[in-house]
C-alpha cells in the first residue's frame, strides 16, 4: 500500500466510492450488484489491487461457474448460478476501481469487454453441456450456439455502429443511440412500444432507483446473466435460449437495418 493510499481518510474513500459507482445502470446492477461491489470497493479501493487484476479474477470466476454448470447436478447448477452473480459483481468492481482512482484506460476497457464475451460463451456452453448431460438431447447444442451468437451479435452490432453514431452526433445530426451505449432515453423502444407505455415503464424504474434506458434495463448484461442464473436453477434453459435467439437477434438485425436504410436515404 502506498503512502498516498494510507493517508486516504474514510470520508474520502466514501466520496470516491459515490463517484465510482454508476448512477445509471440496469435493474439488477443498480439494486443488487452495485451494493456488493461498493462494499468491496471500500476495502479494495485504498489497496494496491489494480482494475485489471480484478478483471482477470472475474474471468477465473467465470471458468469456475461454467465448470459447475457443466456438471449438470442440481447442486452444481445452483452453485454455478451463484458464481455467475459473483462474477458480475467483480465485473462491476473493475470499472468502479478504475473510476475510484480516476484512472480509466483504453486497455482496461478492452480487457473488460473481452472478458465479458468470453464469460458469456463459457456460461452458455457450460449450461448447454450440463443440460445435455442430464437429457442427452442433441438439439441443445445448435440452440445453445444460436443463443450465444445472438448475445455476441447484440454487442458486436452496437460496437460496430457506435463509432459511426458518435461521428454523426459530432456533426450535429439527430441519430438513434444503441441500447448498450445509451444513458437516457430509448428511441427504438419507443418506436416499438409507444411513447406513453415506455414513459410509464421508465417512471416505475426511476422510482426503484434505475435511471438507465429501458432497453439497457431489460436487455443489459446484468439482466442477461441474471436470466442465465435463473434458467440454471429453474430448468428453463430451453425457453431462455429461445428468448435470446429471437429477441436479441431481432434487436441487432432491426438496428442494423434501420441504420443502413438511414444511410441509404442520406
Amino acid at each position: 500500500m502506498t503512502a498516498n493510499k494510507q493517508k486516504m481518510s474514510k470520508r474520502e474513500i466514501r466520496q470516491r466510492i459515490k463517484k465510482a459507482v454508476k448512477t445509471e445502470d440496469g435493474i439488477i446492477a443498480t439494486l443488487i450488484s452495485s451494493k456488493f461491489s461498493a462494499f468491496l470497493l471500500y476495502f479494495i479501493g485504498p489497496s494496491s489491487i489494480t482494475p485489471n487484476q480484478v478483471s482477470v479474477f472475474s474471468l477465473i470466476l467465470s471458468f469456475i461457474a461454467a465448470y459447475l454448470l457443466y456438471l449438470g447436478e442440481y447442486w452444481a447448477l445452483v452453485a454455478g448460478a451463484i458464481m455467475i452473480q459473483v462474477h458480475f459483481i467483480f465485473d462491476c468492481l473493475d470499472g468502479e476501481l478504475a473510476r475510484f482512482h480516476e484512472r480509466p484506460s483504453i486497455y482496461g476497457g478492452w480487457l473488460d469487454q473481452m472478458i465479458d464475451r468470453i464469460s458469456e460463451f463459457l456460461f452458455i456452453m457450460g449450461l448447454t453441456w450440463g443440460i445435455y448431460n442430464q437429457t442427452g438431447d442433441w438439439w441443445l447444442w445448435p440452440l445453445g450456439s444460436m443463443a450465444f451468437f445472438s448475445l455476441f451479435m447484440y454487442y458486436f452490432s452496437d460496437a460496430a455502429i457506435s463509432p459511426l453514431i458518435r461521428r454523426e452526433q459530432e456533426k450535429g445530426k439527430d441519430v438513434e443511440v444503441p441500447a448498450s451505449m445509451a444513458q437516457t432515453g430509448a428511441a427504438t423502444t419507443a418506436d416499438v412500444l409507444g411513447d406513453s407505455l415506455v414513459s410509464r415503464m421508465k417512471r416505475i424504474l426511476v422510482k426503484m432507483g434505475v435511471k438507465g434506458s429501458f432497453l439497457s434495463t431489460i436487455l443489459g448484461r446484468d439482466m442477461q446473466l441474471f436470466m442465465i442464473s435463473l434458467a440454471a436453477v429453474t430448468n428453463l434453459t430451453v425457453p431462455l435460449f429461445i428468448f435470446f435467439s429471437t429477441v436479441l437477434n431481432a434487436y441487432w438485425i432491426l438496428r442494423s437495418y434501420r441504420y443502413w436504410v438511414r444511410r441509404i436515404a442520406a
